[in-house]
C-alpha cells in the first residue's frame, strides 16, 4: 500500500468517507484515508469509480486493471480509456447518472492482452453500476462492478451451439419428430412430420395429442405414449394411419425426455406394400408346392432339411426333426445310403447341383420306390450358398417294365 494517495484517489475517498454507504466500510469514523482506500480495492470482482461531472476514471482496483491489460487508467477521462469501447458501457454509465439503468447487468465481452506478442484473451463480465450520492442529494459518481461470468458463457455457448446442432437435425431429418410435455400437449414438429400429416404447424402445435390426432384416442399408441411417459422407458411400435386424407404405415419411436416425450416415425408404407406382396407371393409358392405331386424340400447351407410340402413327411412317415437326427440312415436303402451321402457331401462343399437315384422308405407299406432326387444352391449377392432347394420325383413308373424294379 502506498504511503500517500494521488490527487484522484484522495478526491474519491474524501468524498466517500462522508457518504452512509462508505461508512459502513470502516470501524471508526475518523479512519485514514489509506485504510478506506484499501476497502475499496479489496473489493472482491472488478471494480471503479469514476467521477461526475466529467467521467474521470478516479479509482480501479487490480483486477479491474487486469481488463485493461494492466493498463493504470486513474486520472483518465472514460474516453481516454478502452471503457469507452465496450459495448453498452457509456450508455449504461449514463443511465445509472439519470436513474434509468436496467436493473438487470450488462453483459461485455472483453478482449485483451498483456503486451502486444501476447495471445488476445476474451473474457465476459457483468457489470453493475450504482449511483453514489453525496450530501444534498450530489452526485458523486459512479461505482461499477463486475464479476468474471467467463465460464457461465462458456457452458451457455456450447449448450446454445449443441441446441442449434440439433435443431438444424431436427429440420432436416427424414424421420418425423414430434415433442410432446407432460400433458401430451405437442411443443414442436419438424418439417418432415407436417410432410407426413398434411396440415400445417399451427394446426397442431398447442393441442394434445388425442385432439390432434382423433384416432390415436384410446388405441395402442396412446398406451405406449403413456407408459413412455410413466415409466420412462423407449417403446416402439408399427401403427396405420389414417386421417387427414393419409392412408400410410408409420414405424413410431417413443422415448421420454425431462418435461415430457419425444416421438421419431417414418413412414413405411412401401415396405409394409412390399411384405405383403411378399407374404402373398410365398402363400402362391407355398399353394403351387403343394399341388405338384412332388416332395418339394428346402434345406439350410448346412445341408439340414428346414422346410418341406406336406408330401415328404407324409410320404416318409417322420418329422423334419427326426430328419435332423439321423432319420436318412433308416429312410434311405442301405445300398444307396453311402454313394447319396459322399455325393450330397460333395455338393454341399462345392456349392454344386446335386442329382442322384435313391430308393426311399415308404411308411405306409415299408416298401422302396425310386426317386430322382435334385438340388440346385440359392446364393447370396457374395456367391456365397445360402440354401438349397431340392425335389424328389417319384421315378418308379416309366423307367422300368413293372416286373423289373430293381428295389
Amino acid at each position: 500500500m502506498p504511503d500517500s494517495l494521488s490527487v484522484a484517489e484522495d478526491n474519491v475517498v474524501r468524498d466517500l468517507r462522508g457518504t452512509q454507504a462508505a461508512a459502513k466500510g470502516f470501524d471508526a469514523p475518523d479512519a485514514s484515508s489509506a485504510q478506506l482506500l484499501s476497502v475499496l480495492r479489496q473489493v472482491p470482482g472488478f471494480f471503479c469509480f469514476l467521477r461526475c461531472p466529467d467521467d474521470v476514471v478516479a479509482l480501479t482496483n487490480d483486477a479491474f486493471r487486469q481488463l485493461t491489460g494492466g493498463r493504470a487508467i486513474t486520472d483518465l477521462a472514460l474516453d481516454e480509456t478502452p471503457l469507452a469501447r465496450w459495448p453498452g458501457f457509456q450508455e449504461r454509465l449514463d443511465q445509472a447518472r439519470s436513474g434509468t439503468a436496467p436493473s438487470g447487468p450488462l453483459r461485455v465481452a472483453i478482449h485483451s492482452q498483456a503486451d502486444p506478442k501476447s495471445t488476445v484473451e476474451e473474457q465476459f463480465v457483468e457489470f453493475s453500476f450504482q449511483p453514489v450520492w453525496g450530501g444534498s442529494r450530489t452526485l458523486l459518481g459512479v461505482a461499477v462492478h463486475g464479476s468474471d461470468v467467463t465460464e457461465h458463457v462458456r457452458r451457455e455457448q456450447e449448450l446454445n451451439a449443441s441446441n442449434e446442432q440439433a435443431e438444424a437435425i431436427l429440420e432436416v431429418l427424414g424421420d418425423g419428430f414430434v415433442a410432446f410435455d407432460e400433458e401430451f400437449r405437442v411443443i414442436k414438429l419438424n418439417p418432415a412430420a407436417l410432410r407426413y400429416d398434411g396440415r400445417r404447424a399451427d394446426e397442431i402445435i398447442g393441442k394434445i395429442q388425442w385432439e390432434a390426432w382423433p384416432t390415436s384416442a384410446g388405441s395402442a399408441l396412446e398406451v405406449a405414449y403413456r407408459k413412455c411417459l410413466a415409466e420412462q422407458v423407449q417403446v416402439s411400435l408399427e401403427r396405420r394411419y389414417l386421417g387427414f386424407g393419409k392412408d400410410r404405415w408409420l414405424e413410431l419411436r417413443a422415448c421420454p425426455v425431462p418435461g415430457g416425450i419425444v416421438s421419431f416415425y417414418r413412414d413405411i408404407t412401401e415396405r409394409k406394400a412390399s411384405e405383403e406382396a411378399l407374404r402373398a407371393s410365398e402363400e402362391r409358392f407355398r399353394a403351387l408346392v403343394e399341388a405338384v405331386p412332388h416332395q418339394v424340400w428346402e434345406a439350410g447351407s448346412d445341408g439340414s432339411v428346414e422346410w418341406s410340402n406336406g408330401r415328404l413327411p407324409e410320404y416318409l412317415g417322420t418329422t423334419l426333426d427326426d430328419l435332423g437326427n439321423g432319420a436318412w440312415e433308416r429312410i434311405v436303402h442301405p445300398d444307396d445310403y453311402p454313394v447319396v451321402l459322399q455325393a450330397w457331401r460333395q455338393a454341399l462343399q462345392d456349392g454344386t447341383v446335386f442329382e442322384s437315384e435313391i430308393r426311399l422308405s415308404r411308411a405306409r407299406d415299408r416298401t422302396y420306390r425310386w426317386f430322382l432326387s435334385k438340388a440346385v444352391p440359392v446364393r447370396d449377392p457374395a456367391e456365397s450358398v445360402i440354401r438349397w432347394i431340392g425335389t424328389n420325383t417319384d421315378i418308379m413308373i416309366g423307367r422300368w417294365p413293372r416286373r423289373n424294379w430293381p428295389i
